[in-house]
């Protein structure tokens, strides 16, 4: 049996208030056509289709494509819901979709309600261990996913996800291909720095010798760089990582469609990993207004999306708006500047009210000059604070 394993699309992303959706939108027909050419049996998807909860309607439609031409197809589709999804939203269209032969699983659930979807393929059988994300705070406290008396037995988040994996993997058989599909951290994840940290860091890291070693292939979302599980050979268990750069912290990244060979006690075998092209390359360039000069027509020329790091010797409040002008595809101008201590102001922040610190920063970031306009702003929304705090 060959799956199509992917995720981390973030459908309905924006750089710096550019719509990434029809880059990504074109990554997912890329991704199906590269499964469609190896002959895949069925389509793995490990959370974050969305970017956000509430997505808009160009980001729906190109997930529902994606659907769409999966079950023109006819393969069978095993969904889970991300970080940045909402479990309930995709669980409100769960029942139409599995219509569709399109299984979705938003919140964790057991393995008898649920939890574990079961899909055929001819005379092959794959056993699907569905792991939604899930909030540390919501896991904790849910006792009915665990048996009568388990969940008041395990408190941490590691043991509550540890004790439902081993439960799914019950359903596991010797004949059967078994997959977990999870969407989190596991210890070791070397994360590309777009990832939301929160949901990444100690509190939610599971060990990888919690995962059950009788599943045949663990398939992995949340990272967004593309790699193994940390103690597993990569053939067996991955991150698929995301579609496109979708933010400046993966520009120089990879990107894979990755199709998985599965077979009952067998290995498992990468088919293929085929490079996706139809991301836009994103870029960071750092230079002073000399190389910028001196590099104009190359950046001009470049096709993707820029984050440019302009280092000046003295504040220019123009040069922002001059530099995307010529360059406008140029997300982000972020100026750099050297900061020198204002004359005559305390460099002891703590000694200083919050109107004089920020005075100060004022002055250091622009060449010793005060803006009385800025500060005359800053004096309104500062007495709307305090009048705030004074009326709880």
């Amino acid at each position: 049996m060959r799956v199509l394993h992917t995720g981390d699309w973030h459908v309905g992303k924006t750089l710096y208030g550019y719509d990434r959706t029809p880059e990504i939108a074109a990554a997912l027909e890329e991704s199906l056509d590269v499964a469609m050419h190896h002959g895949v049996d069925a389509v793995l998807v490990a959370g974050d289709l969305y970017h956000s909860r509430n997505p808009g309607a160009e980001a729906e439609a190109a997930v529902f494509e994606f659907f769409r031409r999966a079950t023109e197809a006819r393969l069978p589709v095993v969904v889970i819901a991300g970080n940045h999804d909402s479990p309930r939203r995709l669980d409100a269209i769960a029942g139409f979709m599995r219509n569709h032969r399109v299984h979705i699983v938003g919140r964790p659930r057991r393995p008898e309600e649920g939890g574990v979807v079961t899909v055929d393929v001819g005379s092959e059988r794959m056993v699907v261990a569905c792991l939604p994300f899930v909030s540390e705070r919501v896991l904790r406290t849910s006792g009915e996913l665990f048996q009568e008396g388990l969940g008041d037995a395990i408190t941490t988040y590691q043991q509550k996800t540890a004790a439902l994996m081993h439960g799914y993997a019950a359903a596991f058989r010797n004949d059967t291909v078994n997959v977990l599909l999870m969407h989190g951290t596991m210890d070791g994840a070397k994360l590309s720095g777009s990832e939301y940290t929160f949901h990444s860091g100690r509190d939610y890291a599971i060990s990888p010798s919690h995962v059950p070693d009788t599943a045949t292939y663990i398939a992995m979302g949340h990272i967004h760089m593309p790699q193994a599980v940390s103690g597993f050979p990569e053939e067996q268990a991955r991150y698929c990582g995301s579609l496109v750069q979708l933010d400046f912290g993966e520009a120089g990244d990879r990107k894979y469609a990755y199709v998985v060979e599965l077979e009952p006690g067998k290995p498992a075998r990468t088919v293929a990993a085929e490079p996706l092209r139809c991301g836009r390359e994103l870029r960071q360039v750092r230079v002073t207004l000399a190389e910028l000069e001196a590099r104009d027509a190359e950046l001009r020329a470049f096709t993707g999306h820029l984050k440019l790091v302009l280092e000046l010797e003295r504040h220019d409040p123009t040069v922002r708006e001059r530099v995307r002008e010529r360059l406008p595809n140029a997300r982000i101008v972020q100026v750099e500047v050297p900061r020198s201590e204002a004359p005559g102001v305390a460099s002891d922040a703590a000694t200083r009210t919050l109107r004089e610190n920020f005075e100060a920063y004022w002055r250091e970031t622009h060449d010793g000059h005060l803006d009385e306009g800025v500060m005359s702003k800053f004096a309104e929304l500062h007495a709307l604070v305090e009048a705030e705090e004074l009326a709880r």
